[in-house]
């Protein structure tokens, strides 16, 4: 008979990808949430704002379009316990508007149309 120690962890090991860096160019960010579960959340910020309930809500397959020096914060609900917040810089080089959130179906639309170019 073996004893076995639980530590409760507020890390969901949610990431991002691309992951923080300077880039050339804009960038279309994703998270990688192989952990992440009905109902889990991910709520983020683009302007480095502390995430909560309140802010902007990543939905499973959404890209987020960053083109400018961005700092995205996010944070994981997990059975509405918010674990640790993760701050990812991103330095764009080429300038722009920041903040596009794409959809799954936007994403979609988009590459049906390369298609036909």
């Amino acid at each position: 008979m073996g004893f076995y120690l639980i530590v409760a962890s507020t890390d969901y090991s949610i990431k991002v990808n691309p992951p923080g860096g300077t880039y050339p160019d804009a960038i279309l960010v994703s998270f990688l949430n192989m952990y992440l579960n009905e109902p889990d959340r991910i709520y983020y910020t683009l302007d480095g704002a502390e995430p909560a309930e309140n802010c902007l809500e990543y939905s499973q397959g959404d890209i987020i379009r960053i083109d400018k020096t961005t700092i995205l914060k996010y944070v994981v609900y997990r059975q509405g316990v918010p674990g640790n917040v993760v701050s990812v810089t991103y330095q764009i080089l080429g300038g722009g508007d920041t903040g596009t959130t794409l959809t799954n179906e936007a994403m979609v639309k988009i590459q049906l149309q390369s298609l036909y170019v």
